[in-house]
């Protein structure tokens, strides 16, 4: 699959996951702060050279993303191709860091970017893109565990089925549940 395509398929599993838990796009600077936040913890993972940190950095960079994508447009399938992988002209990954870090709106840029960063370290970020987006979608609160929540924090509930819950920040963040496990990332399983 080309990355083009993969970048397709990434955004139309974002729509997904906001479609399945009812979330909007959130604020331009939630977003921009939610990308700063990923962009961050994978250049400590690259400092570490942790190859699953680094692994879970780039789906979480391309998660924000393509979420980022679809508040800002319409969804249209020729816009992803206008930046070819051929237009990036980065030499290391210390250009390719600083790129995202100076264009956190441009989410077609980083969806290439973490491509390029995950073939520098021989990692397949298609099929661990797969794993983040399945475990994301397992991010529903029970009633037992909503009731559970402290009284006196602020959250915003919504009730997506009979006991299942989404639990969003005051930010809008939607928030793991309790013993929510993180998926398994291991690049043995994952190098290409």
């Amino acid at each position: 699959m080309h990355n083009a395509d993969n970048i397709v398929k990434w955004i139309h599993m974002l729509r997904q996951f906001h479609t399945r838990f009812e979330l909007d796009y959130g604020s331009e600077e939630l977003r921009v702060a939610l990308h700063n936040e990923e962009l961050g913890e994978l250049r400590q993972a690259i400092a570490d050279n942790n190859k699953v940190e680094i692994l879970d950095g780039l789906c979480d960079l391309v998660y924000i993303s393509c979420g980022s994508y679809l508040r800002e447009e319409t969804f249209l399938v020729d816009k992803v191709t206008t930046i070819r992988e051929s237009s990036l002209v980065y030499t290391s990954v210390d250009q390719l860091l600083q790129a995202a870090t100076e264009n956190p709106k441009s989410c077609v840029l980083n969806c290439y970017i973490c491509i390029e960063i995950a073939k520098h370290y021989n990692l397949d970020i298609a099929s661990a893109f797969d794993i983040v987006h399945h475990n994301n979608m397992q991010k529903v609160w029970t009633k037992e565990q909503v009731d559970a929540l402290p009284s006196d924090c602020l959250y915003n509930i919504r009730q997506l089925g009979e006991n299942e819950y989404a639990v969003k920040s005051q930010q809008g963040k939607l928030l793991k549940p309790p013993g929510h496990i993180k998926p398994n990332l291991d690049p043995m399983n994952l190098l290409k």
